[in-house]
């Protein structure tokens, strides 16, 4: 079974991010040892009666959604190893997918959170000037933890960047006065003194002491290493930069492209405001308010 499997993530891996890679690694190899768990060795031997159960014993464990995108992975690989001819009949069960789960909006943190956060980065003297600037970029700029590990130096553009997000895509991002201080102070000090220990050539923006580019896990725990607020994450800052600067009347079009959607619809998730901002603006704004 492992043959397969591995052979799968192979074929994967040619068409994807890492942090999708590492997805689909982590979801079926969850899927293949349950399955070991139960007697089967082979693939050929997967009924549909193994997925139903499979399905009903893991729904319990995690949310919804999340169980929805496992089901999903399931049935691409199932697929894969019927048109390669790895097994005579595909188990899957379509009736085991219906519609996707509605999107739970994650609670953000407020103007003020954000803002109390990003003020004790600064003040807090275990916060070097990468980790700063890597804060204020994911909140300043909206940009996802995997965009931030492939920017390079290169990427600089005076006010601007430019950033790979998903599906290799490019764009253009400004960048306010706080994050690009933040960044050009980084890369003049701590990103100068750690790539003279090994290359001068290495083209990573942000780097390890050892002058390497920073790897995708480690931006997770920038907010820890302060002993920073648990409830924050780096995405939930992405989030924030979204909901803020949507609250301050931008349009969802250019909410789009500073975000990197490619459809209109992830974007749009964002003008779910709770029911206290409605109520301000229809006070605000309407003639019978």
């Amino acid at each position: 079974m492992k043959n397969r499997f591995e052979h799968y993530l192979r074929e994967v891996a040619g068409r994807c991010s890492p942090g999708t890679l590492k997805r689909v690694r982590v979801m079926l190899g969850d899927f293949m040892r349950w399955l070991e768990r139960q007697g089967v060795s082979e693939w050929y031997e997967v009924t549909g009666e193994h997925l139903r159960a499979w399905a009903a014993w893991k729904s319990t464990t995690i949310v919804p959604r999340t169980m929805h995108t496992y089901k999903l992975e399931v049935r691409l690989f199932l697929r894969w190893l019927y048109r390669n001819g790895y097994v005579l009949v595909n188990p899957w069960d379509e009736s085991l997918v219906r519609k996707r789960p509605p999107y739970r909006m994650r609670k953000v943190p407020t103007v003020e959170q954000a803002k109390r956060v990003l003020d004790e980065v600064v003040e807090n003297p275990r916060i070097g000037a990468r980790d700063r600037a890597i804060l204020e970029l994911a909140y300043g700029c909206g940009l996802r933890r995997g965009e931030l590990q492939r920017l390079n130096l290169s990427d600089i553009r005076d006010d601007w960047l430019r950033v790979r997000g998903k599906g290799d895509r490019e764009r253009v991002v400004p960048m306010g006065e706080r994050a690009k201080k933040e960044l050009l102070r980084y890369a003049a000090t701590e990103r100068t003194n750690a790539v003279s220990f090994s290359s001068m050539h290495e083209p990573a923006l942000f780097v390890t002491w050892y002058g390497k580019r920073f790897g995708l896990d480690a931006f997770g725990y920038v907010l820890r290493r302060g002993g920073l607020n648990k409830t924050t994450t780096l995405h939930g800052l992405r989030h924030a930069c979204a909901t803020h600067m949507l609250k301050n009347g931008a349009g969802i079009a250019v909410l789009q492209k500073i975000l990197g959607h490619a459809k209109l619809s992830s974007t749009v998730i964002y003008t779910k405001v709770d029911r206290t901002d409605l109520a301000k603006l229809l006070k605000a704004f309407h003639p019978r308010g």
